[in-house]
């Protein structure tokens, strides 16, 4: 495989062998790694469920009753996670997350598992596992006659080198550094200062950094290890097992070639893969997310068990701690699995009491531990999902309880501006650059799953038009328990599990058709409702798993000859065009040109863009690095980046800019009411050295965002202005200008 990566490799634009076998060694070395953490965590995760029942004081079996291997090891996956991040979590806490510490708790890991019934059940899901599959189907072809297993053999063949050829460019993309915008500005700068033992987001300008940090503090893990180049197959590995998620939904839901089907229509969506080949935490959502739907299914296909409402809590608090966007989905699920809660059978007997407790242990379980992120939100900035609710603002010094708006504040100082001035004539011209080119409405599902374009940064981000057949789910005749739908509920007993059980003749047939009807409902309800807030096609990818598995099962339901040969060329066709689309996306990352580079990744990443608005900061921060070593700028220099934020390679210190709104510049601004001297004192107070301006970026946000272009432009007008008259320029590159206010009055 290997081999044939290399070969196509040199036929890729500034390819070369050169340094080839570093970047191998490098790639395998974090896979290895991120594929140890994965079992590790699965193995934590399984050893909890084979010691701890569910729920102290309710009578409960110890495990949950699992249709699976899969599912058990998804799961065990899942508790794993939660369990990692807040031992992680208390680490940074105390000041300790480091190499030592995570290399400590991953043999501990390793020990504990090796001792406990958990380590042999879980290695045995593995193998359970590969004998689902068709690969292993033909495989054991050998016990068959000669020309069956020849048979076996060619297929087993032509499936790998078809898996092969697919998949190599995104293999080699899990062998290169993040090249990515957002993980670049705030997913693997907010991991590093975890490792600092900066937990909680003190500073309301850095908003970013309030988010959940779940994803971070695993990341931060890796970084401890000095292994980076682990996080991209983490999210690699996590794709893939949201794939076995959607199988087993679709299966819960419609049997094993629902599953496969499902799994189909969720591989070839192309931005599926892209978000699982970068450092961003979209894709981990969305298998948390695939596994609650999962757990839910389970929960009301089995509600005489509370163990699956248990895990499904679990899943959503792994959501909660890793996106804002997962209280939708808590909201949601939640509401329907308290509402099964009180439909017949009951979990217990004693009726009201048994439904408290579990209801009372479901909230433990899903507020502990990750709701910490959004309590410290509370606490430190008065906004649970800081800064979604209230804005960018800043606390004005003179009146401690006021909270201003900062583009709103900027607008009465324009009116004020007199017609001829200098910053009112540089704010037309600004204004000039806006070209409005930013859609302005409110998408639905058909336009954006047949017209991704319209709403993906990034060109390549396909989705599957195919999803649309999630639509028919509750039409598809071969679902199990819709046929149940006219058939009257007549009481019966019924032993189970040694205990008498009030059931109806089809109460399974029911509780099917229930789990059928709750997943369609909460898939398309939380799509629809997704993707009327945003314009941005990543934010409804935790949806898409649910979509695939009701897809699967509707195709799976169709059993004519004819119709299963058009759905195969179709997605063959969707698989391919997604193989060209990667390739492309090959050919502009350059992944030769990086192997030429043996110790520095920035001339590549000046290649790749590092940037979608503007590509200068890998050459900037090059530049900033020799001034610091020829002795012209000092590492312990502070530079305040305005309409920047990828301040992480840099040798020295930084403030980034996050927003598109250069933050901190506006709150000095409107701090000092205009009056550059007095932001000059405020930043030489601060610390700030250094002030670097990408004027690339902010002519971009003027151009292309629905954003109050006047007041943006004012602000911008001010700040050259402030660059001119109060620093002295250092030097300007690629869109940028780097000033020193260290020695001008």
């Amino acid at each position: 495989m290997l081999g044939a990566i290399a070969c196509v490799w040199t036929s890729l634009p500034g390819a070369s062998l050169a340094g080839w076998p570093r970047v191998i060694a490098e790639g395998a070395a974090g896979h290895f790694v991120a594929a140890s953490a994965f079992i590790l965590q699965a193995l934590l995760g399984a050893q909890v469920l084979s010691s701890l029942g569910w729920g102290r004081g309710v009578d409960t079996r110890p495990s949950a009753p699992f249709d699976s291997a899969l599912e058990r090891f998804l799961f065990s996956w899942v508790i794993g996670f939660v369990l990692i991040t807040l031992a992680a979590m208390l680490l940074a806490q105390a000041g300790l997350l480091g190499g030592w510490s995570v290399a400590a708790g991953a043999g501990a890991i390793a020990l504990l598992a090796a001792q406990g019934r958990g380590a042999a059940r879980s290695l045995r899901i593995l193998a359970a596992c590969r004998g689902r599959t068709a690969a292993a189907r033909w495989l054991a072809g050998w016990k068959q006659a000669p020309g069956q297993r020849a048979a076996g053999i060619a297929g087993a063949i032509a499936l790998l080198a078809g898996a092969l050829y697919w998949s190599w460019p995104l293999l080699v993309q899990t062998l290169l550094p993040n090249s990515d915008w957002d993980s670049a500005v705030y997913h693997l700068p907010m991991a590093t200062r975890q490792l600092d033992g900066i937990l909680w987001n003190r500073d309301p300008l850095f908003s970013n950094y309030s988010f959940p940090g779940s994803a971070s503090l695993l990341y931060a893990c890796f970084l401890a290890l000095g292994f980076e180049s682990a996080i991209i197959p983490y999210n690699f590995l996590a794709t893939l097992l949201t794939l076995g998620a959607v199988y087993r939904l679709a299966a819960r839901l419609g049997g094993g070639t629902a599953g496969v089907w499902g799994v189909l229509l969720l591989a070839s969506t192309h931005i599926f893969w892209q978000l699982g080949v970068d450092p961003r935490i979209d894709g981990l959502l969305s298998l948390f997310i695939a596994a609650g739907f999962l757990a839910l299914a389970g929960w009301l296909d089995e509600r005489e068990e509370p163990a699956f409402l248990f895990l499904l809590a679990l899943c959503l608090n792994a959501a909660l701690g890793t996106k804002y966007t997962a209280i939708f989905f808590a909201a949601g699920m939640s509401a329907v699995a308290f509402l099964a809660l009180w439909l017949p059978p009951t979990p217990r007997r004693d009726g009201a009491r048994a439904r408290r407790r579990i209801l009372l242990l479901y909230l433990a379980l899903l507020l502990v531990p990750n709701g910490v992120w959004y309590a410290s939100n509370v606490v430190l900035h008065g906004d649970p999902l800081f800064p979604m609710l209230r804005g960018d603002y800043y606390r004005d010094t003179r009146d401690p309880t006021a909270r201003l708006p900062m583009l709103n504040a900027l607008a009465p100082h324009l009116e004020t501006l007199p017609d001829d001035s200098a910053i009112a004539k540089a704010t037309r011209v600004l204004e000039s650059h806006s070209s409005d080119s930013v859609r302005h409405n409110l998408f639905d599902l058909a336009d954006m799953l047949v017209h991704p374009d319209e709403y993906a940064v990034k060109p390549n981000h396909f989705t599957n038009p195919l999803l649309l057949a999630f639509l028919f789910l509750p039409f598809a005749a071969r679902i199990r328990g819709l046929r149940a739908a006219a058939r009257p509920f007549a009481a019966r007993i019924r032993l189970r599990h040694g205990a008498a059980r009030i059931r109806g003749p089809d109460d399974h047939e029911s509780q099917g058709r229930l789990a059928v009807l709750g997943v369609y409902a909460l898939g398309l309800a939380f799509f629809v409702g997704l993707a009327s807030q945003t314009n941005l096609l990543r934010y409804a990818l935790p949806v898409l798993p649910a979509l695939a598995a009701g897809g699967g099962v509707v195709i799976a339901s169709i059993g004519h000859v004819a119709w299963r040969s058009a759905w195969i060329v179709a997605f063959a066709a969707l698989l391919l065009h997604n193989h060209r689309a990667e390739v492309g996306k090959l050919r502009l990352l350059e992944p030769g040109v990086y192997a030429v580079h043996d110790a520095d990744r920035l001339p590549w990443l000046q290649g790749v863009g590092y940037n979608f608005a503007a590509r200068g900061m890998p050459i900037v921060t090059e530049r900033i690095n020799r001034e610091i070593a020829d002795g012209r700028m000092s590492s312990d220099d502070l530079v305040l980046m305005v309409g920047e934020g990828k301040g992480r390679l840099l040798d020295c210190g930084s403030m980034p800019d996050s927003s598109w709104f250069r933050q901190r510049w506006l709150v000095e601004l409107l701090r000092a009411d205009f009056d550059h001297d007095t932001v000059l004192r405020s930043l030489r107070a601060q610390g700030v050295t250094h002030i670097l301006y990408n004027r690339a970026f902010y002519n971009w946000v003027i151009a292309n965002t629905t954003t109050p272009r006047s007041t943006l432009a004012v602000g911008g007008a001010h700040l050259e202005r402030f660059l001119r008259q109060r620093g002295e320029r250092v030097f300007r590159l690629a869109g940028m200008e780097l000033v020193s206010i260290q020695r001008r009055p």
